[in-house]
């Protein structure tokens, strides 16, 4: 039985048609892939021909180019032709086979070897063709595949289709001339609208449109904003005029290529514009209205924010927007009080130029904004500044000065260490010619260490700022060290006034600040959350900090103990953060960025408490060895003293400055009487001062084996360390000078005072810690909670030496939170159940409104 029993007529011919397709398509694929190159030479060639590429070349290089050509052409048209290979329809028949589901096909083609005397076998093979001719009679012609990326990497076919594109679009180059007359010779000429176009563009910072001018036909007055720009383009072969009157400047009309002239000039006075010869349509009248410059003020009194923050309130306006607000601080000298470090005149300082902030979204034709950014570090921080405040507009037009006078608002420093090191820190900033004051201030400030009770490395840190400032001045380079000092002061000044503090209320000033603008932005709750969260993070890393702040110095409890401040637990912060996200939610931005300003100052004022209830006196000495190690201390600064000093003169004698007979000496320099205990010592060089030195290695090593050879806890065996530690430094300082190496004798001293102060606070710690434990073992130990009710900053009670006392603290276990939330629920199921009394209902309410 044959395929075309099984087939319809429709079917056959729907066949034949789909593989007459695919025949058509492989075709395709095989020419495409066989004379790509072809076209793509002719494409580029077009493409040149159209644009009059060649238009400037010679004779002979003209006939080289197309010569090259031809024979590109030539080369790759016959290797296109032996490429090639013409589909049959047997290629055709199999490919659009192939497919389809199960071959039908080939298998309506197929004819049974066994079976066929068998009638069950043939009824099986007839239904098997029946289905195969319905899979066949849905046969598709198969699209041609005429990707190329295989043969062209570069797509250089894809340029040339570009190209001759291009070209039959935009190109009027000389082929084109030469075909245009006779594109245009016969037929009839079609009009494309009127022979003139123009444009009215005002200035990209305004905002407005651009007007097309051809659509203005009601004769009306056109209003522009000055320094707008008129376009107009004419078409044809006429010799047009324009007439203008709002610019002076001469304007006439350009030709731009073959029948098109046009002119762009800018409108600044009101007049017309005109094309003569025209309808009524081409004529304009324009009205140019002056930009007018913008207008900046100040709405409050520049004022300290949060932290020492600088917080300026402003308003600007303009007529379209305005697009930069600066304000310009310079030094109020007639205001400055010329006392102290401040009566040498003031070097040059440069104006400090901030750019104010814009509002992120909506117009800037007229607003209010607000500058909270820290000034703190600045040379004019903590003068008198008088503040200019402009804004320009997008014409470049600036507004009329607006002046006010105001004191630069800096970080306060409680802690009067602190506070004296950036006292002359603003010193250095003023004047080059303070920093002898400076560097003595500071001498006198650190003389005594042991009395200052400074945080770890805050004291070496400022010693070597004084030694790198002596040694700037020496060197007359001060005004070039100047402002590497100045930092190292300040952080110096923060590390005596925060401690270990200082990164966890920078963390926090973050995510306060953070939040804020996140407020002001009207950003989405999703964020608002996330910085809650981070706000939340930063406020309990910086309470536990303060918490263990306080245990590690217990001095500064006074702050917390008196009796009328209030105190602030974990419970209210919660719920204030919690009431801030709850009105940030409900839409209440600015009610919730008051109560963020709110928690902020309540950060501060603890802040300052704690700062404040630090009174900076030292732990008493524990017996003979701490008064042994104070003393010990302060020679070791007396000889650091004078190997710096001798270090200055060896300097000055090298240098050609030795002194002079009867000058005065130096400042700082020990004078008859005063000094060391060896002033005689000084002038024979640094190798004097190395058996001083030596022989306080051997007092130190005297003191430290009467102390007990078994350490008791951490602190004595800390303690121990640090004076062995000492020691060593002293050993390295007595052969640094006997070399005559004064720097590194320096740093070994700094090192060595460093460590006794470790050793004297570490015995100290010991002590204390022993005293307790006897009174504990004799039944004298006192109640570990104060009775004047000492609270750390989250509100727990503090016990003796600084120790948290657990009770009022404890959290509920896991057991206790599922039985508060079963007698809650089940308080509100017998609330809801109407078959009670009046009088139940009533009560089981009262109680859900307690809990």
């Amino acid at each position: 039985m044959s395929a075309a029993d099984h087939l319809t007529s429709t079917a056959q011919a729907r066949i034949s048609a789909a593989v007459t397709r695919t025949r058509l398509a492989m075709m395709a694929e095989r020419g495409t892939r066989a004379f790509w190159p072809v076209w793509t030479i002719l494409f580029f060639a077009i493409s040149v021909e159209s644009f009059g590429l060649l238009a400037g070349v010679s004779a002979p290089v003209f006939i080289g180019l197309h010569a090259v050509l031809i024979l590109a052409l030539v080369v790759f048209l016959v290797s296109g032709v032996r490429s090639y290979r013409h589909p049959s329809r047997a290629e055709a028949r199999a490919r659009l086979d192939a497919d389809l589901p199960g071959r039908p096909l080939a298998t309506l083609e197929d004819r049974p070897i066994i079976g066929a005397d068998d009638a069950g076998a043939q009824a099986v093979w007839i239904a098997h063709l029946e289905r195969m001719a319905r899979a066949a009679e849905r046969a598709k012609a198969t699209a041609p595949d005429l990707r190329l990326s295989d043969r062209d990497p570069f797509a250089l076919r894809l340029l040339a289709v570009v190209a001759i594109v291009t070209a039959l679009l935009f190109s009027r180059g000389p082929s084109f001339e030469a075909v245009a007359p006779a594109l245009t010779a016969s037929g009839p000429q079609i009009s494309a609208g009127p022979d003139f176009e123009g444009w009215a563009t005002p200035p990209a910072y305004t905002g407005l449109p651009t007007l097309y001018l051809p659509d203005l036909t009601t004769g009306a007055p056109i209003p522009l904003p000055q320094g707008s720009e008129i376009t107009l383009r004419l078409y044809g072969d006429a010799d047009p005029t324009l007439e203008q009157s709002v610019t002076p400047d001469t304007v006439e009309l350009a030709e731009r290529g073959i029948g098109i002239r046009d002119a762009t000039f800018t409108a600044v006075q009101s007049g017309i514009v005109a094309l003569p010869g025209r309808e009524d349509a081409a004529r304009w009248q324009f009205t140019i209205s002056p930009d007018a410059p913008p207008v900046a003020t100040f709405d409050e009194a520049v004022r300290r924010s949060t932290g020492g923050s600088t917080e300026v309130i402003f308003s600007a306006s303009d007529d379209f927007a305005v697009q930069q607000v600066t304000a310009t601080v310079t030094l109020d000298l007639d205001a400055v009080e010329r006392r102290y470090g401040l009566t040498a005149d003031p070097d040059p300082m440069e104006p400090l130029q901030i750019d104010l902030p814009l509002p992120l979204s909506g117009d800037r034709d007229a607003f209010t904004e607000t500058l909270v950014e820290d000034f703190s570090t600045h040379p004019l921080a903590s003068h008198p500044v008088i503040i200019t405040l402009e804004a320009t507009d997008g014409a470049g037009q600036t507004s009329q000065p607006e002046v006010t006078q105001a004191v630069l608002p800096q970080r306060l420093f409680f802690d009067p260490v602190a506070a004296a090191v950036v006292e002359m820190r603003r010193d250095l900033l003023w004047a080059e010619a303070n920093a002898k004051r400076v560097s003595q201030v500071l001498r006198a400030t650190t003389h005594m260490p042991e009395d200052l009770n400074l945080p770890s490395g805050a004291y070496l840190a400022l010693r070597s700022a004084i030694t790198r400032l002596d040694l700037a001045r020496l060197d007359d380079r001060v005004a070039v060290e100047r402002d590497a000092i100045a930092a190292q002061l300040w952080d110096v000044a923060l590390m005596i006034e925060d401690g270990a503090l200082s990164d966890a209320q920078e963390r926090l000033r973050r995510a306060q600040e953070r939040l804020s603008e996140a407020l002001e932005s009207d950003a989405s709750d999703e964020e608002i959350a996330q910085l809650m969260d981070e706000l939340r993070d930063a406020m309990e890393n910086y309470m536990e900090q303060m918490a263990r702040e306080m245990m590690e110095n217990p001095d500064r409890q006074q702050a917390q103990n008196m009796p009328e401040g209030p105190t602030m637990d974990g419970q209210d912060l919660q719920e204030l953060l919690d009431q801030i996200q709850d009105l940030s939610e409900a839409g209440e931005r600015e009610m919730a960025q008051a109560m963020l300003d709110q928690l902020a100052q309540m950060m501060e004022n603890m802040q300052m408490q704690m700062a404040e209830g630090q009174n900076g006196q030292p732990q008493p000495g524990q017996g003979g060895t701490q008064e042994g190690l104070q003393d010990m201390l302060r020679e070791q600064q007396n000889l650091a003293d004078e190997s710096f000093r001798e270090m200055q003169r060896e300097f000055r004698e090298r240098m050609g400055q030795g002194q002079q007979p009867g000058q005065q000496p130096q400042p700082g320099e020990p004078q008859q009487g005063q000094g060391g205990d060896n002033p005689q010592s000084l002038g024979d060089g640094l190798g004097s001062l190395a058996e001083r030195q030596e022989a306080l290695r051997e007092m130190l090593e005297g003191l430290r084996s009467q102390l007990p050879g078994d350490a008791e806890g951490e602190e004595g065996e800390a303690g121990r360390r640090a004076l062995e530690d000492a020691e060593e430094n002293m050993a390295d300082a007595t052969d640094a000078l006997r070399n005559e190496d004064g720097g590194r004798a320096l740093d070994q001293q700094a090192q060595a005072m460093e460590n006794l102060r470790e050793a004297m606070r570490q015995l100290s710690n010991e002590a204390r810690q022993q005293a307790q434990n006897d009174q504990e073992r004799n039944g004298t130990g006192q109640a570990m909670d104060d009775p004047n009710g000492q609270r750390d900053p989250l509100g727990r009670p503090v016990g003796a030496q600084g120790a948290l006392d657990g009770r009022g603290t404890d959290l509920p276990d896991a057991d206790a939170i599922g039985r508060s939330r079963a007698l809650l629920d089940e308080l509100r199921r017998r609330a809801g159940e109407q078959n009670r009394s009046v009088e139940e209902r009533d009560y089981l309410r009262r109680l859900l409104e307690r809990f």
